[in-house]
């Protein structure tokens, strides 16, 4: 029971490999048929992005269960985001004949194509600049996919430009937490927080923004040169000459900010006593800068308004702003 118990809390906290390893020893022991087991497990992968074994996993789920509709509205998230169109479409058709009226069935369908008129709308009213029917557009459609970072990003943009940055924070950092394929969630956050003078905790974000970006191998190139920018300032303002060097030496690797680099290279060494290696491009992959445990465990500086790390993307809720 009590692995049942962890894997099942390493769930709720969105802790997906753990939780998935777990379900897998639990499947391997002896629970092989269990259908309880393989909806925790596809869940888990999902949550971990591991699409291929979410969707092996939920259709073996639905082998065994055909007229299940317990966690389909997950699996037809699964599908939208690897664009099986007709993998999804099938899914729908199924629900249908099975309960037309259930919760999952509804959001199967509206997975396929309600979700879409909702951010259509949303986009409308935006570039009409009317962005308080904009913003309850786009939250409609976030009903619809709790899990879709780019509603969340549609909800935060828009909650930045009517001047509510804790609930803008709020969607960023859930963007970011429920996996952002476009990589813009914490470069909006970090400059969010930049913007409010939160400087501790725009460091954060853009840190960690620059790691992810060193380990997946994909980035902006002019976000990557404003935040190696930012944290080259920042670090030096602190007094953490090491690693300010080592951002502003990155800096000297894009032209945005290549003599801004130079400049902050010049300062640091004469404060710093650190060898002058100035115009030299940084080799250095990725950047070594710690995030302070204190700072990763609170990003964010406003408990009240901003969730910890671990909170389930799911527990977001909307007040409808008046129009």
């Amino acid at each position: 029971m009590k692995h049942f118990f962890l894997a099942h809390v390493y769930l709720d906290l969105q802790i997906g490999d753990q939780s998935a390893a777990i379900y897998s020893s639990l499947l391997e022991a002896g629970f092989a048929n269990s259908t309880y087991l393989i909806a925790q497990l596809a869940v888990a992968y999902d949550n971990t992005k591991n699409v291929d074994m979410a969707i092996e996993h939920f259709e073996n789920l639905r082998i065994k269960d055909p007229y299940r509709l317990d966690n389909m509205d997950t699996y037809s998230n699964v599908l939208y985001v690897k664009e099986m169109r007709v993998e999804l479409a099938d899914l729908a058709a199924k629900c249908i004949d099975i309960d037309r009226y259930r919760a999952e069935t509804c959001c199967v369908i509206g997975e396929s194509q309600l979700y879409r008129a909702w951010y259509g709308l949303g986009q409308t009213h935006e570039i009409l600049k009317m962005h308080h029917y904009s913003l309850y557009y786009y939250q409609q459609a976030l009903k619809l996919r709790p899990n879709d970072s780019r509603m969340l990003m549609a909800v935060g943009c828009t909650y930045k430009l009517l001047n509510k940055p804790q609930q803008a924070k709020i969607c960023f950092w859930k963007a970011h937490m429920i996996g952002d394929p476009e990589g813009i969630a914490l470069t909006h956050l970090a400059k969010l927080h930049e913007t409010l003078k939160e400087d501790e905790n725009a460091a954060a974000a853009f840190t960690t923004f620059v790691l992810d970006a060193a380990q997946s191998g994909m980035s902006n190139p002019r976000e990557m040169a404003h935040a190696y920018k930012f944290l080259a300032n920042y670090n030096l303002k602190i007094g953490n000459h090491e690693e300010a060097y080592i951002a502003a030496q990155k800096c000297i690797d894009y032209p945005e900010t290549r003599e801004e680099g130079k400049a902050l290279l010049s300062q640091i060494t004469k404060t710093s006593g650190i060898p002058d290696t100035i115009g030299q491009s940084s080799s250095v992959e990725p950047m070594p800068i710690e995030v302070n445990d204190s700072i990763a465990q609170n990003l964010f500086s406003h408990a009240s308004a901003t969730p910890a790390p671990h909170l389930s993307p799911r527990n977001l809720h909307f007040i409808t702003p008046d129009h």
